[in-house]
């Protein structure tokens, strides 16, 4: 007679692994190419937020990987999301007219440090930045005031 245990092992492992992957993924931010993010913030009336990082960073990536993905989806949804990497000398984006580094369009988001959040509105317009590390929490708060002061307008 054969024994069910490793069926029934393997069928847990797979439900645990999907489950896992399930989980993953519903945790990761829909991150666009900054000129996809102002397209898609003009087309759906949406503000934009502009992660500026750097590669050497550790608080930039503590950030991607803690506070991003924990961020409540219904909050989440009223914004568009972008990461710009100021340290990147070899791509130019197109902005308000200007095709700028990524280090000078860093500067003209008013980010001097990283990692900086910046919030722009549906047109592109810079709204404010805030800089330093934002636990879950604080970024949350931040994204959820933006959106009531701005919408109250």
């Amino acid at each position: 007679m054969l024994s069910t245990k490793p069926l029934k092992f393997i069928s847990f492992a797979v439900v645990l692994l999907l489950g896992v992957a399930a989980i993953s993924s519903a945790q990761q931010r829909n991150w666009q190419s900054f000129g996809n993010a102002l397209a898609t913030a003009q087309e759906k009336n949406k503000l934009v937020v502009v992660d500026i990082w750097a590669p050497w960073c550790g608080w930039c990536h503590k950030m991607k990987q803690e506070s991003y993905p924990k961020l409540s989806a219904d909050v989440a949804k009223q914004f568009v999301f972008t990461r710009l990497n100021r340290d990147d000398k070899h791509t130019s984006y197109q902005y308000k007219g200007n095709r700028l580094t990524a280090m000078r369009l860093a500067q003209k988001l008013h980010a001097q440090t990283v990692p900086t959040v910046v919030i722009l509105s549906s047109d592109g317009d810079y709204l404010f930045h805030i800089s330093g590390f934002l636990d879950k929490e604080k970024l949350q708060s931040v994204l959820i005031q933006t959106q009531q002061l701005t919408f109250q307008q």
